[in-house]
């Protein structure tokens, strides 16, 4: 049996699996792992992206039982093949949790605060006269996805008095928010929230669910913030309501298109903020996934449900 990575690791994240986890580890580099000389049916676990093309690593590896996936998006990944194989998928869900939660914070008090309105008034040499800052004490945030992230979220929200509403595919009370509806029940809700937060996963409930109809049912005032994956919004109705001023402004870390390129016209949508997406990217990243993956499958090859487990019914 042999843990096979796709994902490139250092010598020492190398020798820190085969330490904890007591097998024989393969490193290669994803274009080696069809042209190598390896022994596939060897090869029990593989480390690797959810954009790698494994549908073709099942192909190969006939004995693979454990998946981990290097990335908290798994939406590319074939689920069919995978029930039907009857592999353990992982990821890495959590690894970025406290980081993400405090990059919403930190925009939405950026907002409140007018930091980004008045940085650019200082780069344009503008004073601008009586100049205001909201309070965001009695604020309504609705939390689409009510996970690891949207719970730091909505603990740090509450601390500055903000009411919080989370969003789940199955309902049920959530100690860290003042209420939990379904994906239904949030259109109706949504014209009350002050703060509409994505933290959705893909799936095909949720592709293309911020759309034109929904960003007109939210407040002229509301603040639409997406760090999950760009498929759940249709961008182009986003940027449509921001220039529209249906609503008040937009956070966005997720493009369609990646990087945008330098005469992309949305560069110059004042009410829009545009970061790389950046928002969970940590700086020791793989030395953090590895730690997970040697928790995980340890747990999986110990007979325990691993924490991490990827629940290929319904897709996260």
């Amino acid at each position: 049996m042999a843990i096979y990575s796709l994902e490139p690791l250092t010598a020492r994240q190398q020798s820190l699996i085969s330490d904890r986890c007591g097998e024989k580890f393969v490193a290669s580099s994803r274009d080696g792992f069809f042209i190598d000389d390896i022994n596939y049916d060897d090869v029990t676990c593989i480390i690797c992206r959810d954009r790698d093309d494994v549908q073709s690593v099942l192909s190969k590896c006939r004995k693979l039982k454990f998946l981990f996936v290097v990335s908290v998006g798994v939406e590319k990944l074939p689920f069919v093949q995978l029930r039907d194989r009857d592999i353990t998928v992982c990821n890495v869900g959590g690894i970025n949790a406290e980081i993400m939660s405090q990059y919403v914070m930190a925009y939405l008090l950026a907002e409140s605060a007018k930091v980004i309105e008045n940085h650019r008034n200082q780069v344009n040499h503008i004073w601008k006269k009586y100049q205001t800052v909201e309070d965001v004490s009695h604020k309504v945030a609705m939390i689409f996805g009510a996970g690891r992230v949207g719970c730091l979220l909505a603990r740090k929200l509450k601390a500055f008095g903000v009411k919080c509403v989370g969003v789940k595919r199955v309902v049920r009370p959530m100690k860290d928010f003042d209420a939990v509806v379904d994906l239904d029940d949030a259109r109706d809700a949504i014209a009350t929230a002050d703060y509409v937060i994505s933290l959705l996963p893909v799936t095909p409930l949720t592709r293309g669910y911020f759309d034109k109809s929904l960003f007109s049912l939210m407040k002229n005032d509301a603040t639409f913030v997406n760090i999950s994956r760009s498929s759940v919004v249709k961008m182009s109705d986003l940027y449509a309501s921001l220039r529209a001023g249906e609503i008040k402004s937009a956070v966005v870390d997720v493009f369609d298109t990646e990087p945008l390129t330098a005469d992309d016209d949305i560069w110059d949508i004042p009410n829009l903020v545009i970061t790389p997406h950046s928002s969970g990217r940590l700086k020791n990243f793989m030395d953090e996934a590895v730690d997970l993956f040697c928790i995980n499958y340890s747990m999986f090859r110990g007979g325990r449900n691993p924490p991490n487990k990827v629940n290929l019914q319904i897709g996260y």
